[in-house]
């Protein structure tokens, strides 16, 4: 069944495609200028929304019609050796009848890029996010709710230009989840939690194309109010391979550990990802899949989790018309029997056309769908949620002196 599902949904990645940065799927790419840039801008859309309440199959499902101002601004510096970038974005969502569901999603970002010396380079990146539903995070493991959810992303990461031919990553991950507690007994209380993990990657040219190597990481999940700890590594060789100009493939395969609290003792299986990824002046394309342990910040635990994302942004008409699509599906099969076995999919498609240089119009398609399967006895429930619409974005770059 999972075999299946991952083959369609490759499929329709090569079609209609996760989301590379909200930046590239929400702008036209522009040269970047040096000095500093900022850019206001405001979308005004309305749209249809048949399952706000994110109700289960077999239930009543009320539907809506939306309406949507969402502000936005970045603020960006480019230097020569480094790279600022500022961001903000929020969404007043008022539906006509449900209006008990009105919400204000928003988030904010920083990363800061800095070229140390010719062979090392630097980033940093911290992102926050608010969501009045689960289904709008694409979450590992976590059932959909209309609850509140709030999470924050650190990285930081280093390249080293060892030698000529050897290339050394190391990255630092840190994330923070937590959710709203529920008045209705029908959404129970999800567990939230911290996680942080390093991660280690060392590649050596063999050719001009292609680099082969190994790479380590390591995890810790704090999983919920009593704090349980699940520690996951994975061990993998890894190879990487420049097809073409414009083509390239990321690959590992290893084993993954998975730590579990108290006695539950441990558990290994195997791990591999591949990544493909075509980038031009305009056109971008990726596809990749992987598999591995991950914490449930649903109800607790650890999934053993198998996913496949993909993205495209095309453009048509010069740069006046453009094209987006993504999806993502994840497979997460519970590690111990109490937990949950959940398929969740969603997809993303835009299609937009610049009226004027600071004005375009986008007809989009947003889809959440999830299944849900109790290991320990119990109902399935499938949840299905789709939103259509169009909206008008203006924005206008304006250079600081």
């Amino acid at each position: 069944m999972l075999m299946s599902r991952l083959a369609v949904a490759a499929v329709i990645a090569l079609i209609a495609a996760d989301r590379v940065s909200a930046q590239q799927m929400e702008a036209f790419e522009e040269r970047t200028a040096p000095g500093w840039v900022m850019t206001p801008s405001v979308a005004l859309g309305v749209g249809f929304d048949d399952n706000p309440l994110l109700s289960t199959t077999g239930n009543p499902k009320p539907d809506d019609t939306i309406t949507a101002v969402s502000p936005a601004l970045d603020v960006a510096f480019t230097g020569k050796h480094t790279s600022l970038n500022l961001g903000y974005n929020g969404s007043l969502v008022r539906y006509r009848v449900l209006e008990e569901n009105d919400s204000y999603d928003q988030g904010a970002h920083a990363e800061l890029r800095q070229q140390v010396s010719r062979r090392v380079g630097l980033s940093f990146r911290n992102a926050y996010t608010v969501s009045p539903t689960t289904d709008t995070l694409q979450f590992a493991g976590v059932p959909f709710f209309r609850l509140g959810t709030r999470q924050n992303a650190f990285s930081a990461d280093t390249t080293i230009q060892a030698t000529r031919g050897l290339e050394l990553k190391g990255s630092y991950r840190f994330q923070w989840l937590e959710f709203d507690r529920p008045f209705e007994a029908t959404a129970p209380p999800l567990d939230g939690g911290t996680a942080d993990g390093v991660s280690l990657v060392a590649l050596h040219a063999i050719s001009p194309r292609v680099s082969v190597g190994g790479g380590y990481t390591y995890l810790r999940a704090l999983v919920g109010d009593d704090e349980e700890v699940f520690g996951t590594q994975d061990g993998e060789a890894a190879i990487a391979v420049q097809l073409s100009p414009t083509v390239a493939l990321d690959a590992g395969a290893g084993f993954s550990r998975l730590a579990l609290p108290d006695s539950l003792g441990t558990r290994i299986g195997p791990a591999a990802r591949i990544a493909l990824s075509k980038r031009t002046e305009h056109a971008l394309f990726s596809l990749s899949a992987m598999r591995s342990f991950v914490p449930a910040w649903g109800f607790g635990g650890s999934f053993r989790n198998s996913e496949i994302t993909g993205t495209i942004r095309v453009p048509f008409r010069g740069t006046r018309g453009f094209v987006r699509g993504g999806v993502s599906l994840r497979d997460t099969q519970p590690v111990l029997e109490t937990e949950l076995d959940i398929t969740s999919l969603w997809l993303e498609t835009a299609v937009g056309y610049a009226l004027q240089r600071w004005l375009r119009l986008e007809a989009f398609y947003n889809g959440a769908f999830q299944d849900i399967t109790p290991i320990a006895g119990g109902t399935d429930s499938r949840i299905d949620r789709n939103r259509v619409g169009v909206r008008i974005v203006t924005m206008r770059p304006v250079r600081i002196q």
